[in-house]
């Protein structure tokens, strides 16, 4: 035992190592030595593929930045292409190359338009149709001026056209009239030169005598290209200044001739007092004597008339009016007492009202029906076919603050007006019980039944009740002279 405790410290003391236990040391280091090495060819391998990947990153962002930058410079009608050329994709990608081609289908609409308007070959019709649609289209301001401009351009460049025409055509119907200045009138008008061509016309009208036709003609030719003039200053299409203009010349022709007129036809209005002389030559052109006195007859009570009296639907008073953005209304010239030829919507019509330049022709003022939440119903949300009341609502009501008018609800045996005739006839609403949308529901008017859609197209509401008054001429002669007096009394 002691020689075994001896030898274990001499090993101890000499250094003596195992030979198994150095050889697996060693195999252990060289294991330890080739993991680390490999371990660190990995880390090598993956820093140089990560710097590689990093690289091509920065180029790929790189040539997109380029594209990007490319894309920005180009009309936005042009990017879609570009884009689908350099292969990118994506949902960004995708929206933009999306939007570029509206931009191009815009763009070559507009391209169109501008080409239709430029194009001094087409009829003048189809440029001004183009300009108001590139007006009507346009996204920005820009091409909202750029397209009035033309609209507007076009529209004085029509009116010459227009004013033109209707001096020839004047001429030709007074050649009579104008004789050997036919010629100089006709040159006059191929220069463009309207002043000129007016006053030959009116030299030759004092110089034949027939001064009644011959004002008449030209007086009638005013106010037709008049009309023309504030219907389209009305709605834009021509400036203001032209209206102004074209009523001065018209106040200047009136003032110029009233003092023509004989004055017993005469008053203090020009269209009257020529209504006046025309009658008057009429009925003496007929053999038809003026109406004499009954010398010292009775007093006698003639043939009972009748007296057309509009009212404001609803009880409304004409104080408290305000049109509703669904009416449709015709305008009366204030200044010719005739109705211009087309219905003007609500805005066109407040504007020309409030301005002067026309009256409600109260006989065919009518209001839109629509399908609709109604406003003098209790029940929330409950729709129904409604037409816009003409009372101007309060600020703080639904309808005032939704900007419109008050929606009342359309009821069996209310009157409704034909678009077409301006017939008034009353409603039968034919609803079943269990009526589910408002194609089940009937109108009945004038014995025809109408569904929904078909009756909206044919028929609206009227905004004026009517009522016939009847009234009594009672004629009373008294012998003055050569004096009538004549008085009309409504009947109490």
């Amino acid at each position: 035992m002691a020689n075994a405790i001896d030898d274990l410290r001499y090993i101890s003391r000499y250094g003596y190592r195992d030979p198994w236990a150095e050889a697996t040391n060693n195999i252990t280091n060289s294991l330890l030595a080739y993991a680390k090495s490999k371990n660190d060819r990995d880390v090598l391998i993956a820093q140089v593929e990560q710097r590689r990947e990093q690289e091509n990153q920065r180029r790929i962002e790189a040539e997109r930045d380029d594209v990007i930058n490319m894309a920005r410079i180009l009309p936005s009608d042009e990017v879609g292409d570009f884009l689908r050329g350099q292969n990118m994709f994506g949902p960004a990608v995708d929206a933009v190359i999306q939007n570029s081609d509206k931009s191009k289908i815009k763009s070559d609409n507009r391209q169109s338009l501008v080409d239709t308007i430029s194009n001094t070959k087409l009829p003048l019709d189809d440029r001004i149709e183009a300009a108001n649609e590139g007006f009507l289209n346009a996204t920005t301001s820009q091409d909202q001026v750029y397209f009035n401009r033309f609209k507007t351009n076009l529209n004085q460049e029509k009116l010459k056209v227009d004013t033109k025409n209707s001096y020839l055509e004047m001429g030709n119907s007074m050649q009579s009239f104008l004789g050997d200045d036919q010629e100089a009138y006709n040159n006059a008008l191929e220069d463009d030169n309207i002043v000129l061509a007016k006053s030959i016309l009116e030299r030759a009208v004092t110089r034949t005598g027939n001064t009644l036709t011959g004002i008449t003609s030209m007086y009638n030719n005013i106010i037709k290209n008049n009309r023309t003039i504030t219907e389209k200053a009305a709605i834009g299409d021509l400036p203001i200044e032209m209206k102004n203009k074209s009523d001065g010349e018209m106040d200047e022709f009136e003032r110029k001739y009233l003092s023509v007129i004989p004055a017993q036809y005469r008053t203090n209005n020009f269209s009257e007092s020529l209504a006046n002389w025309q009658l008057n030559t009429k009925a003496k052109d007929l053999g038809q004597p003026k109406p004499q006195g009954r010398g010292k007859e009775k007093p006698t009570v003639d043939d009972a008339k009748t007296q057309t009296i509009y009212k404001p639907i609803d009880g409304v008073s004409e104080g408290n009016i305000q049109l509703p953005n669904t009416a449709m209304v015709s305008l009366i010239n204030p200044r010719t007492n005739t109705p211009f030829p087309q219905k003007f919507t609500s805005d066109v019509a407040r504007r020309m009202v409030e301005t002067g330049q026309g009256t409600i022709n109260k006989n065919n003022a009518m209001i839109e029906f629509e399908w609709a939440t109604r406003d003098d119903f209790t029940a929330a949300g409950s729709r129904a076919i409604t037409y816009q009341s003409i009372e101007k609502p309060s600020r703080y009501s639904t309808a005032g603050m939704q900007n419109r008018n008050k929606r009342i609800t359309l009821r069996s045996g209310d009157e409704v007006m034909d678009k077409s005739s301006g017939k008034r006839f009353p409603v039968v609403i034919d609803q079943p019980p269990r009526a589910v949308s408002r194609d089940d529901i009937g109108y009945i008017v004038n014995g025809n039944r109408y569904n929904f859609q078909q009756f909206i197209n044919k028929f609206a509401k009227p905004m004026y009740d009517i009522e016939e008054t009847e009234i009594m001429e009672k004629t009373n002669d008294i012998s003055t002279g050569n004096f009538n007096v004549i008085s009309i009394e409504a009947i109490q």
